[in-house]
């Protein structure tokens, strides 16, 4: 993943919105599959809220995608897995 495919400013709303709405979740749904409230889901979609590491891993685990896929720029594909550190 290059450092421009990384998301900035409103992007990582829309990617949120783009995975969500591809899976069919709701907000609502999707808000109560990661434990957090709609509320908090629809501000963070709308740009207005940028979640913390904690909660980037709640969403990506409630749409079942790792948690920096959440980064990629709508409709960026993983193009390779990044390698996990060695222990």
């Amino acid at each position: 993943m290059t450092p421009s495919a990384l998301l900035h400013g409103n992007q990582f709303g829309l990617r949120l919105r783009s995975l969500r709405e591809a899976r069919g979740l709701t907000q609502e749904r999707l808000a109560w599959d990661s434990g957090h409230a709609k509320s908090y889901v629809c501000e963070i979609e709308a740009g207005r809220k940028l979640p913390s590491l904690e909660v980037l891993g709640d969403l990506a685990q409630a749409l079942g995608v790792r948690p920096w896929e959440l980064l990629l720029a709508p409709g960026e594909s993983p193009k390779e897995s990044p390698t996990p550190p060695r222990s």
